[in-house]
């Protein structure tokens, strides 16, 4: 009975068991197809996040590629530099600027590079539109860099990588731009030949020492650039040798205030009246001496000037510099500086402009001739007493303008004619081009041509400041060089389109520009 009932159980227990066994069997099915469906979606979760990968990595390499450019470039302008001048100093070659740069990152098979252009300003372009800018641009050439001093360089760097799948060969390329300011001085840096007056010999001193003499050396032989020939005058009126001023121990011409008294290079003394010079007419250096005017020292001109042993012009070649008799345009005892040279102490305060380009030139009426067709700029006269022995022609009254009106109204620029009657300076009709100014007696408030407007200092833009304008909107320049008198060629004063050059510049103090880069942005989403 007990096997019986056993029996039945499990008979009963296989008969339930059957069906259970099928559904396993889906259940398994079930699960492998959720598990290769989920493998299916995970796989093009992967595949569709490949390609975007790819792209960021693509821009993270171009981006530096970019900045790589940027830095390169930098290099590039900061190593174009030149050769040192007389003074030892080096400066920017504006020849060897770069106006392009291509280069790799990662060597060659990353794919990787970068392709830069530079665009180069004479004022900061950050605020400009494409016009504005286009008419402040410098022009650079391939090879030859800029023709000019640019102020600011604009870095333009594209980072490139090799194309992606599927995409355009410039995908993931990015941009980089900045802005350098160049470190630039528009100080003068003195220095150059003393030519006699028709240009024929110029000084040499024997050697840079103490105790040098210094004679007449063929003009064929003047070498720019000689250490022995390259002379300052200063704001004391001593000639020094470039050289040496700026070694920190000056030598200065030196010559007994007396007939045929050798010259020689000494230690620099500025109470040593023996070693103080005023060029005035007749273009020569006549010597100073000490004055007691009864209320304090001053100093006026000596009776004797710089001239060689030798008085015949044609064999001056060896002849010792040395005080002797004062003479008018001649070679023996003339002289003709380069504009390098120096303007002494003319200045605005002994009412003398000084132009920048020339910076040993004043504006000079020509050979004292008041009704000549055109005037000059001429080597600097001096005035050791402070206003009283300056002749008439270079004494040229304006006002100057200051820092809170850096642009003044209309005004007069006038001179005196024997220090007594007035002429007033006009310019020429309004469409001249590069038209001679002249003087005219009818001074007059209302006519247009009399009117000037002198611009100090503007922030920001140098290539604004120190003009003197017309009415019309021109600027006085130096225009070509004429022979007024004998065989020397001084550059006229003309009425000019207005460029921003050195030209025309007057009575302008040096200023100079640190070394920056600012304004390094990505650029790559500025395109259209």
């Amino acid at each position: 009975m007990h096997e019986r009932i056993v029996h039945t159980l499990r008979a009963r227990h296989r008969t339930a068991c059957g069906p259970d066994d099928g559904v396993a069997m889906l259940l398994v099915i079930m699960t492998t197809m959720i598990a290769a469906a989920l493998s299916i979606l995970l796989l093009g979760i992967v595949i569709a996040q490949v390609a975007p990968t790819q792209l960021q990595q693509k821009s993270t390499t171009t981006i530096a590629a970019a900045q790589a450019g940027v830095d390169a470039t930098l290099s590039e302008i900061r190593t174009a530099t030149g050769a040192a001048n007389v003074a030892g100093n080096v400066f920017g070659d504006t020849s060897k600027l770069p106006c392009t740069l291509t280069g790799t990152v990662g060597g060659t098979t990353s794919g990787a590079g970068y392709a830069v252009t530079v665009e180069y300003y004479d004022t900061d372009p950050t605020d400009l539109d494409e016009t504005q800018r286009a008419g402040r641009d410098i022009d650079c050439r391939v090879g030859s860099g800029t023709a000019v001093v640019p102020s600011f360089a604009l870095i333009k760097s594209e980072g490139t990588g090799s194309a992606l799948p599927g995409r355009s060969a410039d995908s993931g390329d990015r941009s980089i731009q900045a802005l350098y300011a160049f470190e630039i001085t528009n100080e003068n840096v003195p220095g150059g030949r003393m030519y006699t007056v028709s240009e024929k010999y110029c000084l040499k001193a024997d050697s840079a020492a103490a105790g040098s003499s210094i004679r007449y050396t063929a003009a064929a032989n003047c070498t720019a650039g000689d250490a022995l020939m390259t002379w300052l005058y200063d704001t004391d009126y001593a000639i020094k040798l470039a050289s040496s001023a700026t070694a920190g121990a000056p030598l200065c011409i030196s010559a007994p205030n007396t007939s045929a008294g050798d010259a020689t290079l000494q230690t620099c003394d500025p109470t040593d009246y023996e070693q103080q010079w005023s060029y005035e007419g007749g273009a020569r250096f006549r010597d100073q001496v000490h004055k007691d005017n009864g209320t304090a020292n001053s100093s006026t001109y000596g009776s004797y000037c710089l001239a060689a042993a030798s008085t015949s012009s044609n064999a001056l070649e060896g002849s010792p510099l040395r005080s002797g008799s004062c003479t008018s345009n001649t070679e023996y005892g003339s002289f003709s500086p380069e504009p390098k040279v120096g303007a002494g102490a003319a200045s605005y305060a002994t009412n003398q402009i000084v132009n920048y380009l020339e910076f040993g030139r004043c504006m000079d009426v020509t050979n004292q001739k008041i009704g000549f067709e055109y005037m000059i700029v001429y080597p600097c006269k001096q005035d050791p007493s402070g206003g009283t022995q300056l002749n008439w022609n270079h004494k040229w009254y304006y006002t100057e303008a200051t820092a809170t009106q850096p642009t003044t109204t209309a005004q007069e620029i006038y001179v005196k004619v024997n220090n007594s009657t007035k002429y007033c300076l006009r310019t020429p009709e309004s469409t001249a081009t590069n038209g001679y100014v002249v003087f005219t007696s009818s001074c007059s408030s209302t006519d247009a041509r009399q009117k000037f407007y002198r611009t100090y200092k503007v922030e920001g833009d140098y290539s604004a400041s120190y003009t003197i304008k017309d009415a019309y909107g021109r600027c006085l320049s130096l225009g070509a060089k004429q022979t007024p008198s004998g065989s020397a060629k001084w550059s006229t004063i003309t009425a000019a389109a207005c460029t921003g050059g050195t030209e025309q510049k007057w009575n302008a103090p040096a200023g100079a520009q640190e070394s920056t880069v600012t304004d390094t942005r990505e650029t790559t989403y500025d395109k259209p």
